[in-house]
C-alpha cells in the first residue's frame, strides 16, 4: 500500500536531487566569475548569479570547497537574535578596496567600494553551519 508520506517523501527526496545539482551549477558559476575577477587586471561590477536562494541550507563546507576560504568573515547576531556567522566573498582582485560595517541588527553587514565598484556575495550561516541566507551586491 502506498502511503501519502512515503509519497511526499520521495517528490522531496526527488526536489532535493535537481535543486542539489542546480546549486552546484551555481556554485560553479560563482567561482568561475570569482577566479576570474580576482585575476583581472581591471576592477569592475560582476553579474550576480540568479536563483540563490536555492543555496539555503547547503553546509558552509560545501561552500568553501567551491568557492575557497571567504575575503571576510564576521559572526553577530540575526533579527531574532540567533548567532550569524557572515562570510563574504569579493569579487575583484588585490588592489582593490573597500570599507568593511560590521554585522548589525537584523544580520546585515555591508562591504562598501572605495573608488571603482565590485561585486560581493554574502553568505549568511547559522550555527551549525547551514546557509541561512545568501545576498549579493554588484557594486
Amino acid at each position: 500500500m502506498n502511503s501519502p508520506i512515503v509519497k511526499l517523501s520521495a517528490a522531496a527526496f526527488l526536489i532535493s536531487l535537481s535543486a542539489s545539482g542546480q546549486c552546484k551549477d551555481l556554485l560553479a558559476l560563482a567561482a568561475t566569475n570569482l577566479t576570474a575577477a580576482r585575476s583581472s587586471p581591471t576592477i569592475g561590477s560582476v553579474k550576480c548569479p540568479a536563483n540563490l536562494d536555492s543555496l539555503v541550507g547547503m553546509a558552509a563546507e560545501v561552500v568553501v570547497s567551491k568557492l575557497g576560504r571567504p575575503d571576510l568573515i564576521e559572526v553577530g547576531r540575526g533579527e531574532h537574535g540567533q548567532i550569524l556567522s557572515v562570510q563574504k566573498y569579493i569579487f575583484a582582485n588585490s588592489s582593490a578596496t573597500w570599507t568593511d560595517i560590521g554585522v548589525s541588527v537584523g544580520g546585515w553587514s555591508v562591504v562598501a567600494p572605495v573608488g571603482k565598484p565590485f561585486t560581493v556575495m554574502y553568505f549568511f550561516y547559522n550555527k551549525g553551519s547551514q546557509i541561512e541566507l545568501v545576498r549579493c551586491n554588484e557594486g
